[in-house]
């Protein structure tokens, strides 16, 4: 999708404890046109990427803005 960084799931090390997943947009507006698209919906209708732990509670979307990032570019 356009404006897509990337996409990090975590497996929580406690059972019962809820996976997360991070994806990465250049932009808010990027991000919101990807959940109204049809790719949204046709790739959240398939549950067969995570395991079935990851849907034992519900969703929950939070939404954040980066304040401070070490990654350094060019070393």
């Amino acid at each position: 999708m356009p404006g897509f960084i990337r996409n990090l799931v975590l497996r929580p090390k406690n059972p019962g404890d809820p996976y997360i997943v991070l994806t990465f947009w250049e932009s808010e507006a990027a991000f919101r046109a990807w959940t109204e698209s049809p790719a949204f919906k046709e790739g959240h209708a398939r549950s067969g990427t995570l395991p079935k732990e990851a849907f034992l509670g519900p969703n929950k979307l939070e939404t954040y803005q980066v304040f401070l990032d070490s990654e350094v570019e060019g070393d």
